[in-house]
């Protein structure tokens, strides 16, 4: 019969029409044979129930969620002698598909048009997704450099009813950088730097009683800190002028000591000697003793002045390679680059965080350089007083913050 019929061209609208009959025949089979199916696994569900005596559903009914209970509604069909077989719902099933088909027009094998079976997937824009995912990740994840101002010793020591003597708050005060330590060790193990501000170069215009309670206390700091430094796999690194010969020697010698001692501990990226994967990697702790971040500076430029004097920098390649890539930002970071290998912070990455105690708002010459892009977070509690819950509250609100860098 299909070699009789005259091959005839087919309009374009009788092709449509055609694909929509065939579409919606079988989408009608489908849904029979579905059909089909889930009504022989329910009969042979609810004779499994029947035979085990457990309580179950009758057959047909129909469960829905209203104002959060569960109501069901029974159906016309119900289980019993009358309800209608498994033969006679085949039966039926077939006769409704054989009706289907008789009502659908038949057409030519000949003239179906031909379709195009490329089906053009759903797309997805993988880049905004990876770029979606870095923005929250940056935006949830934990600093990796935290440096706290640690202000407001004295004064705790005068609300403490000792008005003169600031070494009872000085003391407390290096009790709580042990303690908070500790916690980020134990706690927070994606920090892997903390720095702590404990006698800046504006700090010797003090009385010289506090300043000599200030190295008492550093002196008794460290003697706590050494034995649980070279235990806990830490790093302690000095940060600004250590030459000073107003700083006692004995507490210089116990610092350098302790620094090239606990270098071992991990190398210069942070990372631990250890082979045990559920160790914590090693925590870096920078103490800046007489820092200052203008000073750190000018001692950078001489460094570099030294350097281009002697030929090992040269002052025209970067000029030029400046003027060729016609102001590029990438030769000015290299520049600042290589200006910041001349720091003592040098091998130490940019705070994430500054925490600042005490009530005041401003950085006070700390890493000034260093700070151009970390989050400034001030609280009114005194240094002493800053206990764990605290700094939970400062990384809770560092993590809501949206760190763009100059950019969108």
């Amino acid at each position: 019969e299909n070699k009789n019929i005259k091959k005839k061209k087919i309009p374009s609208k009788c092709k449509i029409e055609w694909v929509h009959r065939m579409s919606i025949q079988k989408c009608l089979q489908s849904s029979s044979i579905i059909l089909l199916i889930l009504l022989l696994l329910s009969r042979i569900t609810c004779n499994h129930a029947f035979l085990l005596n457990q309580p179950k559903i009758p057959y047909g009914t129909i469960a829905h969620e209203k104002n959060n209970a569960l109501i069901l509604q029974s159906s016309k069909v119900s289980h019993d002698s009358k309800s209608p077989s498994t033969s006679s719902i085949i039966k039926k099933t077939r006769e409704t598909l054989d009706s289907i088909n008789d009502k659908m027009p038949r057409t030519s094998p000949s003239s179906v048009p031909k379709i195009d079976n490329k089906i053009q997937p759903f797309q997805i824009n993988n880049k905004n997704k990876s770029q979606s995912i870095k923005q929250m990740k940056k935006r949830h994840e934990d600093p990796n450099h935290v440096a706290f101002i640690c202000d407001g010793n004295s004064r705790w020591s005068q609300n403490n009813g000792s008005s003169r003597d600031t070494f009872w708050g000085h003391s407390n005060g290096a009790s709580r950088v042990l303690s908070i330590i500790k916690y980020i060790q134990n706690k927070y193990r994606d920090i892997d730097y903390v720095t702590m501000y404990a006698f800046s170069t504006e700090n010797w215009s003090r009385s010289q009683d506090e300043i000599d309670n200030i190295w008492k206390v550093l002196e008794q700091f460290s003697s706590k800190f050494y034995d649980w430094v070279l235990q806990s796999n830490i790093q302690l690194k000095i940060i600004g002028d250590l030459s000073d010969q107003r700083i006692p020697l004995s507490l210089k010698k116990s610092l350098i000591a302790l620094e090239e001692e606990s270098s071992w501990n991990t190398d210069e990226e942070g990372e631990s000697e250890s082979d045990n994967a559920n160790e914590r990697k090693g925590l870096t702790i920078c103490i800046a003793i007489n820092y200052g971040g203008r000073r750190d500076i000018i001692n950078a430029s001489l460094k570099m002045a030294e350097s281009i004097s002697r030929g090992e920098i040269i002052l025209d390649d970067f000029s030029n390679n400046i003027e060729e890539n016609d102001g590029n930002e990438k030769s000015y970071h290299d520049f600042e680059k290589k200006f910041s290998e001349l720091l003592c912070t040098s091998n130490i990455p940019d705070p994430d965080l500054v925490i600042r105690t005490g009530g005041e708002r401003r950085l006070s010459n700390f890493l000034i350089w260093n700070c151009a892009y970390s989050e400034l977070y001030f609280t009114d509690v005194l240094w002493p007083d800053y206990d764990e819950k605290e700094l939970d509250k400062a990384l809770k609100w560092y993590k809501g913050r949206d760190r763009r860098f100059g950019g969108r």
